[in-house]
């Protein structure tokens, strides 16, 4: 999708979702592959992104990856059964770029690679950040970009 805007739909593609160019979207954002929003796009009303992460004609599927300025308000959910145990670009995991917003919750059974913010709560199997962490002051973790 380019410089649209979708309010209250449910979007399904079987090979990927790929949301650029200030497109503005709320409702249901479902598939088997990945999903990508880029370029100053937003995500906005309580809306769903969701990938099942599974192998697909050779390849692992299943990234949501926020990039280039996005903001998504809702819930980001990957589920798989699949697992990976490294954090690298073929991965089935979501991926919350630099200058992404979420506000909201992020649910991965996999992983989750943070260099954004998150407004909400991160629940995920493996988290990993470039930010670095300072557990000295508190019997808590809260890190830095994740705000309560």
């Amino acid at each position: 999708m380019d410089r649209s805007e979708l309010t209250n739909c449910t979007l399904y593609a079987k090979k990927g979702i790929y949301i650029s160019n200030n497109t503005r979207v709320s409702g249901k954002i479902l598939t088997k592959a990945d999903i990508v929003v880029k370029d100053r796009s937003e995500i906005f009303n309580s809306s769903i992104l969701y990938t099942y992460g599974t192998l697909y004609e050779g390849r692992l599927t299943g990234k949501i990856l926020l990039l280039d300025n996005t903001i998504s308000e809702g819930n980001i959910l990957l589920n798989t059964t699949l697992r990976s145990s490294t954090p690298d670009q073929n991965s089935m995991q979501i991926i919350i770029d630099i200058n992404a917003v979420v506000n909201g919750i992020v649910y991965s059974n996999n992983q989750t690679l943070l260099k954004g913010t998150v407004n909400g709560i991160v629940i995920t199997k493996s988290f990993y950040t470039d930010i670095p962490l300072d557990f000295s002051h508190t019997s808590e973790l809260v890190m830095p970009n994740i705000n309560r």
